[in-house]
């Protein structure tokens, strides 16, 4: 789908036309005990129900605005959403926090597994601004619907991983440096794609405006050009720097709606 078409669609899709109530089996799960600290925490049960009906709902209609809505396809059967525990660095605010995640690995074609992190469902507990929470499910679900391109390249990635480890047990020390360049620069390639289409649609649809189109296409072609030097000098056997380092992974994050879509 091109970025034109999917602009299209987003912007012309009313919150209001959308049928509200089609079924959906969404099951909230706690496999780490984040209900019962949250009780520790003073929450009451009440408060506690409460919040996952929020969780349920936000999911539900977040699912028919991007699968029924927007993209025509099948609404999935089932929608998991479980959640877990935030480290200590994330809630005392000491390092990035996770609001939630799409697992790939864990989902099936009609069966999508989410992840909602604690620091999430306090927001909503306490009553926070949910636009943070809004558009963090928007993103995974956009992420969802992309389930296909995302097990096609992880298969890839699996092949080239598998080729890297024969390649380690038979010394081939040419062969792992070109394969490791190979699926690095994949992998950045990868993440941009994914996190592009991710953050179209969740900008889209919560109406947020990006960079310009001229920022965004140098900066790709910086990491991209930075990354093809990294993947040449890991090839010649330099070991030294990631060919897909931090920044350009983070970098996506800014640029990947306007250059990759």
């Amino acid at each position: 789908m091109t970025h034109f078409r999917l602009t299209v669609l987003l912007l012309n899709t009313s919150i209001d036309t959308i049928k509200r109530y089609p079924y959906m089996n969404i099951i909230v799960r706690d496999d780490q005990g984040l209900d019962t600290a949250l009780m520790m925490d003073g929450y009451s049960k009440e408060q506690r129900m409460d919040a996952k009906q929020i969780i349920r709902a936000q999911f539900r209609d977040t699912a028919i605005r991007v699968f029924q809505e927007i993209l025509a396809k099948p609404l999935p059967e089932t929608i998991i959403v479980n959640m877990s525990i935030s480290n200590s660095e994330e809630i005392k605010g000491e390092s990035a926090a996770r609001l939630a995640s799409f697992n790939a690995e864990l989902s099936r074609k009609g069966s999508l597994y989410f992840d909602i992190r604690e620091i999430t469902v306090k927001t909503i507990l306490d009553h926070s601004d949910r636009s943070l929470f809004d558009s963090t499910v928007i993103h995974e679900m956009f992420h969802a619907a992309d389930q296909q391109m995302l097990e096609n390249d992880s298969r890839l990635f699996k092949s080239i991983r598998n080729d890297i480890y024969e390649e380690e047990n038979s010394f081939n020390h040419q062969g792992t440096n070109t394969h490791i360049a190979l699926l690095s620069t994949l992998s950045m390639l990868h993440h941009y794609r994914a996190e592009g289409i991710a953050i179209l649609g969740e900008s889209l649809l919560m109406k947020r405006k990006f960079g310009t189109i001229e920022y965004a296409t140098k900066q790709f072609c910086k990491v991209f050009e930075m990354t093809m030097m990294r993947a040449q000098m890991r090839v010649g056997g330099n070991r030294e720097k990631d060919v897909f380092d931090k920044e350009a992974f983070h970098q996506a994050y800014a640029v990947a709606p306007i250059s990759c879509c």
